[in-house]
């Protein structure tokens, strides 16, 4: 038993030791975002950086009753980065008769964007991070 425990023990120390790094120094980022004064039902948001890491630093969540928010796992390094905000009306719901449910599914599936291009395929939206302090970042988005 002792000699189990002993060969598990670098494993541990390498577990335990790997969750507290932050090497990029992320920090959460959480906020809401309203389109045209009203919270965006269900949406995404997607951060890309333009400056700070060496690398390009790529992040997002869902928008949920206008709100999101990026854990510091997933959150954004210090730095200035281009935001996406995208949102589609909610699919229609599938038919239970399972003859209607067929051609249901045979219709193309055609996507509606809700928010301007100039929010996402063509964002105009930029916000910067600061190093260890976390971030509310508000959108108040118009049409």
């Amino acid at each position: 038993m002792f000699a189990k425990i002993v060969a598990l023990l670098p494993l541990l120390l390498v577990l335990g030791c790997g969750g507290a790094k932050n090497p990029l120094h992320r920090q959460p980022v959480s906020g809401k975002v309203l389109f045209d004064g009203k919270p965006v039902v269900l949406g995404t948001i997607q951060f890309s950086s333009i400056s700070g890491p060496s690398e390009q630093i790529f992040s997002g969540g869902l928008i949920k009753e206008g709100t999101y928010q990026l854990p510091r796992a997933g959150g954004l390094p210090p730095g200035e980065y281009r935001v996406s905000i995208s949102s589609s009306p909610p699919p229609t719901p599938t038919p239970t008769d399972p003859a209607e449910a067929m051609k249901a599914a045979e219709k193309p599936v055609t996507y509606k964007e809700l928010i301007p291009e100039k929010y996402n395929l063509k964002s105009e939206l930029k916000i910067e991070i600061k190093k260890e302090t976390a971030s509310v970042v508000d959108f108040d988005l118009k049409p």
